[in-house]
């Protein structure tokens, strides 16, 4: 296998004391390069084993993009973005096949020789 692999994440966070969701919905696509993945995953030929390292590698992307976002937001608002955090909640890893190809050209640059974007932002 080569080439980039794909992940959407899907963050929905939900109310610490009841544990009822929040409505609010984070959705990610994550390209991590298969061999930055082989690399986390300390050179294993095991499919598993790399498949463990992509959903990190995406999760981890996916976090960045999402604080830095909602960060945006909450600025742009005027709210202040101190203590940012997801709070907890369900966190959904995908691997998907192939994303549509009009969403491709919006992937940027985040960490880890990783693009990523934002699919869904509902806070």
């Amino acid at each position: 296998m080569s080439g980039p692999i794909y992940v959407r994440v899907t963050f929905e966070p939900h109310h610490r004391l009841s544990g009822s969701p929040t409505g609010q919905l984070i959705e990610v696509l994550v390209e991590v390069p298969f061999e930055k993945a082989r690399q986390k995953a300390g050179d294993s030929e095991y499919e598993n084993v790399i498949d463990y390292a992509v959903l990190e590698l995406a999760e981890t992307v996916a976090r960045t993009l999402a604080f830095r976002k909602i960060e945006e937001r909450l600025t742009a608002e005027g709210e202040p973005a101190k203590n940012l955090q997801i709070p907890a909640g369900r966190i959904l890893k995908e691997k998907i096949a192939k994303p549509a190809l009009d969403v491709l050209p919006s992937l940027e640059d985040i960490r880890d020789n990783c693009r990523a974007c934002v699919l869904e932002l509902k806070l």
